[in-house]
């Protein structure tokens, strides 16, 4: 598989998980959860782990793995890893005031 298509898929999950978890914060059953995909895109969710990533893609045998956690003040964190990839997001949280001037613009902090 071309590499830049796999980039592409890894990031694409990656917001789309965040946007969801943006949309759901703050629902009852909403803690931490990890998303593992496959190589066929057959889709598990792992609620409340404190597995490590690595180990649930080698116990799932999962190609991308993704898990979203509450942080401080609303705001929501996604951990993301496909094989040696790693990525980072975070949402802004729930301040108004970072939601009017953000107006127009991701909603997330690439790290």
């Amino acid at each position: 598989m071309n590499d830049k298509l796999c980039v592409s898929r890894f990031y694409e999950h990656a917001t789309r998980i965040l946007e969801a978890a943006e949309r759901v914060r703050g629902m009852e059953g909403s803690g931490d959860v990890t998303v593992l995909i496959n190589h066929e895109g057959s889709i598990r969710i792992v609620q409340g782990t404190d597995w490590s990533l690595e180990s649930l893609q080698d116990l799932h045998g999962a190609c991308m793995a993704y898990r979203v956690m509450s942080g401080e003040g609303g705001s929501v964190k996604l951990l993301a890893r496909e094989g040696q990839r790693t990525c980072t997001m975070e949402s802004a949280g729930q301040n108004p005031a970072l939601g009017m001037l953000a107006s127009g613009f991701p909603r997330y902090l690439l790290k």
